[in-house]
């Protein structure tokens, strides 16, 4: 992921729960108030509940491990993935980051517009994703206007 793609990234899940001391502390989903609990950037899995408290370098580490993993995912799933442009590929890291891999590897229009690099279409179908659009708002129109420009404003 591009410096840029990853500061994005860090604006678009936020650093919760700060506490005074620079840290952050594990807080319940809010629609079930429990499961799953998210820490740092967005975290969430195994060992991330009530009372957890990582340092920024923590929530640091687990954000690059994790982008990590999911580029070299996306490149073993979709071939095509390692030749886009290094913005474009920040958009689907980004996405696959917020949703899930097997979500956003769900798209198959959207996927098949990048695929062949029609950025016009794939910003589109970004804009008017459904239930994920309403979802995250003005972070899709970033994500289409990246997508589109292949540049991040």
């Amino acid at each position: 992921m591009t410096p840029d793609g990853m500061k994005r990234l860090k604006l678009d899940e936020g650093y919760a729960k700060l506490l005074p001391t620079g840290s952050c502390e594990a807080y319940p989903d809010p629609k079930s108030g429990g499961d799953p609990w998210t820490i740092g950037y967005g975290c969430t899995g195994p060992g991330i509940a009530k009372g957890v408290i990582w340092t920024r370098a923590m929530a640091d580490a687990a954000i690059s491990a994790r982008v990590g993993a999911l580029e070299a995912r996306l490149a073993h799933d979709l071939p095509w993935f390692a030749g886009l442009p290094p913005v474009r590929q920040d958009v689907l890291v980004n996405i696959a980051y917020n949703v899930g891999l097997y979500a956003v590897e769900h798209w198959p229009t959207t996927l098949s517009h990048f695929a062949a690099g029609n950025w016009t279409a794939a910003a589109h179908d970004l804009r008017n994703e459904g239930q994920w659009n309403r979802d995250v708002g003005q972070r899709a129109e970033r994500l289409a206007v990246a997508t589109e420009t292949g540049r991040w404003a």
